[in-house]
């Protein structure tokens, strides 16, 4: 009798997850190593039943979704960023608003600048002294 309510429960869950929609995503090495980390602590001593792969990630996306804040949104963006789409975007930006970033301006002038001035700077003046005493000698 046993094994037939085990069975029911088994094929219970299977027609669950049937009827949900179900999406792959590929993980790292090291987050499947954590994920089976994550299980092995959540199932055992677990005399209730057995979480499986899926559910335990649905879980803990479900849960981080709820506790996701502004700067783990930023650290994941700096670990993430592509710098040839991001130049794109500011691009894309410019265009549409007609007008170059004052960072990108800066930066472009910079450039620009390097490569034309290579001559000596000129000496500023100096308080209480005229030009021609600067090479008289005393």
């Amino acid at each position: 009798m046993n094994y037939e309510k085990e069975n029911t429960g088994k094929e219970e869950k299977k027609r669950d997850l049937k009827n949900e929609d179900l999406y792959r995503i590929t993980v790292s090495k090291d987050a499947e190593n954590a994920l089976a980390e994550i299980l092995d602590k959540v199932n055992s001593g677990f005399e209730g039943g057995k979480v499986s792969r899926t559910q335990m990630a649905n879980w803990v996306i479900l849960k981080f979704r709820d506790v996701l804040s502004s700067a783990q949104v930023r650290e994941i963006r700096l670990q993430h960023i592509n710098e040839f789409d991001y130049l794109e975007a500011i691009f894309r930006k410019a265009k549409r608003e007609g007008k170059i970033p004052t960072e990108l301006k800066a930066f472009m002038n910079r450039e620009l600048s390097l490569e034309e001035t290579t001559t000596k700077r000129k000496r500023g003046l100096q308080e209480g002294v005229t030009n021609g005493d600067l090479g008289a000698t005393t």
